[in-house]
């Protein structure tokens, strides 16, 4: 935890980068370009839109150079991270990437292409909202499945276009229930498509992230304030470092589906870590 977001996900950059490998940077204001960056688990850091935040600038001040950061891919349209950042964000002297599209939808099929052809499966989420895509950042890693984005009641076209081109797939996990990701999208990936489609989802976000840590069966869970996107995106690559699941809590109350999976799997847990500070996730909910 720190101070704020961006204090927050420098603490996580700290546990896990030890130096010769990229990071990427997203916009700390708003979720959606961030919702696809689990896949490539480098350590995640935010900006805001027209400015680097002290945290993030001093902990590029300390990693930038012989032995740290070898490459910067920047998630998101001008909007999202200004030019003025971007060129900032150079000053690290390695390699500078911008991943975009005209919208969140295919800045995901952008950053999915970057990070190479899927080996069979893929991730359907919503990108209306943040806390399936998030949950679902170990399942992507995992599973080497970038995480694709859709809305509505139908396969967007850019996604449609996006499997029409990529012949490997073969598997995909939709999150969410069949009130972000519709039914009639599910019976098209299955029927028409041909593919095997498993849906991982609950009544509520804290029961689809329960479906996803199933899924997983991580030895670890990092909880995380599901009411917010920050520190569940900073925790992504750290939930692949420590072998966890990321579940959902409220700041003071745990939802009964997090305490069912605890209780559950009480015996099969070694560590549960928080991303987030008090005022996230209290100390009494730890």
């Amino acid at each position: 935890s720190g101070a704020d977001r961006y204090a927050t996900a420098v603490d996580v950059a700290d546990q896990i980068f030890s130096g010769g490998d990229g990071i990427t940077i997203v916009n700390g204001e708003s979720f959606a370009d961030g919702l696809a960056s689990a896949l490539s688990q480098r350590v995640i850091l935010l900006t805001e839109a027209d400015s680097i935040p002290a945290a993030t600038a001093e902990w590029l001040e300390n990693n930038c150079g012989p032995g740290g950061v070898t490459s910067i891919e920047v998630v998101g349209g001008v909007d999202a991270v200004s030019s003025a950042v971007f060129e900032a964000l150079g000053e690290c002297g390695v390699p500078l990437l911008r991943l975009a599209g005209a919208n969140r939808y295919s800045t995901a099929i952008a950053v999915a292409g970057w990070n190479g052809t899927p080996t069979g499966k893929i991730i359907l989420a919503t990108g209306e909202n943040f806390p399936d895509a998030l949950a679902a950042g170990p399942l992507s890693q995992e599973y080497d499945a970038p995480i694709i984005l859709n809305n509505g009641d139908s396969l967007r076209a850019d996604v449609a276009a996006y499997l029409d081109a990529t012949p490997s797939i073969d598997n995909v996990y939709i999150v969410g229930g069949e009130s972000v990701i519709s039914a009639e999208i599910e019976a098209e990936l299955a029927g028409p498509r041909g593919y095997t489609v498993t849906r991982l989802a609950g009544d509520t976000r804290a029961d689809t992230a329960v479906a996803i840590a199933a899924e997983l069966d991580a030895a670890n869970v990092i909880l995380v304030n599901g009411t917010g996107f920050a520190d569940a995106l900073s925790a992504g690559p750290l939930a692949r470092d420590l072998d966890s699941a990321i579940l959902l809590v409220n700041a003071d109350s745990i939802p009964a589906a997090t305490a069912a999976w605890h209780i559950e799997n009480c015996n099969t847990i070694e560590d549960v870590d928080v991303v987030g500070g008090t005022s996230r996730v209290s100390a009494s909910v730890l």
